[in-house]
């Protein structure tokens, strides 16, 4: 039996220890993730930004918001003049509600079944003769006809009135998304063009973040994953944002690649357009390091 030098056997320990602590940290990472200490530069900006036209041309009657305002999607922001097709609406609809055509055209097929069932009759007494049977039976048909005419008519009338609904739809113009209003160009009054601009809306939930970094990080950023979001003053704080799109160019130029992040803001309390700093939290593999693969085959 070799019996190890007392100082043997505390270094022997000592490292068993530290393997211990080492294994248990490479857990932690495992689940939480690594935060590349390299901070970059990105720009929060509004994930869409709207200018908003109209469908028609018409003029202005009313806007019903102002710059600053934060608008619903489906929220009506501007009203073109629309006398007009209110009028057109009211017009079709009297024919499209109204069955009238159908009531006299049944009232006279009626009639006629019965003139028909007499003409039969008395032709089979050899008291009218072939033809006016046959004119009432031709008279007979025409009157089925125009009940199917009658109802025909109604249906295209309804039709008609879809269209017409459709029209005064057009005349008002509302908010594509949820947004905040930061500019309105027109005022009412003023004739609405084909490439005319009522109005911008900036979509500001979530934000959008653009940034280039170094293809020498490209293997630790994955869309779904994770970063720290710096803003600076004036709001001076640290959010946390996920990787939505990751480019598959690089810039060669500049030995860079583009990364598009969203960071949710559901109470618009983070303005848009300005400068930060981004650290991406890195992927870690089994053994607590990180991983080299990162999805890429």
């Amino acid at each position: 039996m070799i019996h190890e030098p007392r100082s043997t056997r505390i270094i022997r320990a000592v490292s068993g220890a530290a393997a211990l602590f080492l294994s248990c940290y490479a857990g932690t990472s495992l689940a939480q993730g690594v935060l590349d200490g390299d901070r970059h530069d990105c720009v929060i900006e509004p994930k869409l930004t709207v200018k908003l036209g109209g469908r028609e041309q018409g003029t202005i009657a009313t806007i019903k918001t102002e710059r600053g305002a934060i608008v619903k999607q489906g929220a009506v922001v501007v009203e073109l003049d629309s006398e007009m097709q209110k009028l057109a609406v009211e017009v079709v609809r009297l024919r499209a509600t109204s069955d009238l055509e159908i009531q006299t055209a049944k009232a006279r097929l009626e009639f006629q079944g019965l003139e028909l069932a007499r003409a039969k009759e008395l032709h089979s007494k050899s008291v009218a003769s072939a033809k006016k049977l046959d004119e009432v039976t031709l008279e007979e048909q025409i009157a089925a006809i125009a009940v199917k005419t009658a109802q025909l008519q109604l249906k295209v009338a309804q039709s008609e009135l879809d269209q017409a609904q459709e029209r005064l739809e057009r005349r008002l113009i509302r908010s594509p998304i949820d947004g905040l209003v930061t500019d309105v160009t027109m005022s009412p009054g003023e004739f609405v063009y084909d490439q005319s601009v009522l109005m911008t809306i900036a979509m500001l939930d979530p934000l959008k973040i653009e940034a280039f970094v170094p293809i020498s990080i490209y293997r630790d950023v994955l869309v779904g994953g994770t970063a720290e979001i710096e803003i600076g003053a004036p709001v001076n704080e640290v959010q946390r944002a996920t990787v939505v799109v990751v480019d598959k160019v690089f810039d060669a130029s500049s030995g860079t690649f583009g990364v598009r992040l969203e960071m949710p803001n559901a109470d618009y309390r983070l303005p848009a357009g300005m400068r930060c700093k981004v650290r991406f939290h890195k992927r870690v593999s089994e053994a607590g390091a990180p991983s080299e693969n990162n999805g890429i085959r």
